[in-house]
């Protein structure tokens, strides 16, 4: 053994220029090797942070059975609130009420999307995801870019909005003006945010709430960027448990874990193509 390895060491030593070029080639190898696994792995990393551009930033939505976008069917807080904080998988959830309600500033009127939350309560569990962050103080509202610039609204200006059903106007203060959300649908422009109270009182709604929004314990348990796939059926088996808790009645949601399973469309011939 030792004769064999001195008459390697010593053939390799007399050809010093192969020799260090296959070396040379053996670590620029594992380096490319590395670096497109970093990439791949970046690009996850990104894209599980990106999934909430589109699909919003809670983990968990939770609406009554058989409503929609436009029109949510109302069911009552209390006991599906104390089921839901019960559960091991998650970490808390905040009530949003969504609805079309007119909006008239200067002689222009038209509809919009109008929708109503908890802001302490998102900003706790990090699901909100206005931006810049509005206060929602009582009287007060913020609007999206487009809409303001549809009715020509401005900063501290004045809106108004009438209620569903009574057909009352209600003023409220532009306090914000909003470039960006991730609670909506990203083609949705037009849209009002205010706080809890006052959407009750636009949209007549004093006791129920339209979607209960939640945020996983522990984030890192379910989204591993190294694996999406195991990410993805880790967010599936969270969902089930919560749907299983909560029994019939209620669609539970998991935007995120939808989002993460189409990218994995897009990673399979960048893998298949590196390899």
């Amino acid at each position: 053994m030792k004769a064999s390895l001195s008459y390697v060491t010593r053939n390799l030593g007399r050809r010093r220029t192969r020799t260090f070029l296959g070396i040379l080639g053996i670590f620029l190898t594992l380096a490319l090797l590395t670096a497109i696994q970093i990439g791949l792995d970046s690009v996850a990393g990104s894209y599980t942070d990106l999934a909430a551009l589109q699909a919003g930033k809670a983990d968990v939505i939770v609406t009554a059975e058989g409503g929609t976008f436009l029109q949510p069917e109302a069911f009552p807080e209390t006991d599906v609130r104390q089921k839901l904080e019960r559960s091991p998988h998650l970490r808390g959830v905040a009530p949003r009420l969504i609805g079309i309600v007119p909006a008239v500033s200067g002689g222009l009127d038209t509809f919009t999307v109008l929708v109503g939350l908890d802001p302490k309560r998102e900003r706790e569990l990090d699901i909100s995801g206005l931006v810049p962050e509005p206060a929602l103080h009582d009287g007060t509202c913020a609007v999206s870019r487009p809409l303001a610039r549809k009715l020509n609204l401005r900063q501290a200006g004045d809106l108004l909005m009438r209620a569903n059903g009574s057909g009352e106007m209600l003023t409220l203060r532009i306090a914000t003006i909003l470039e960006r959300q991730l609670i909506l649908p990203q083609e949705v422009k037009d849209y009002v945010v205010v706080n809890e109270a006052t959407a009750r009182a636009l949209l007549n709604e004093p006791l129920m709430v339209h979607a209960l929004a939640g945020a996983l314990r522990d984030p890192s348990r379910y989204y591993d960027a190294r694996d999406l796939n195991e990410s993805v059926r880790q967010l599936k088996n969270a969902g089930a448990a919560i749907a299983a808790e909560l029994g019939t009645g209620y669609d539970i949601r998991l935007p995120k874990a939808a989002a993460i399973a189409s990218f994995q469309y897009f990673t399979s011939p960048i893998r298949a193509f590196f390899g």
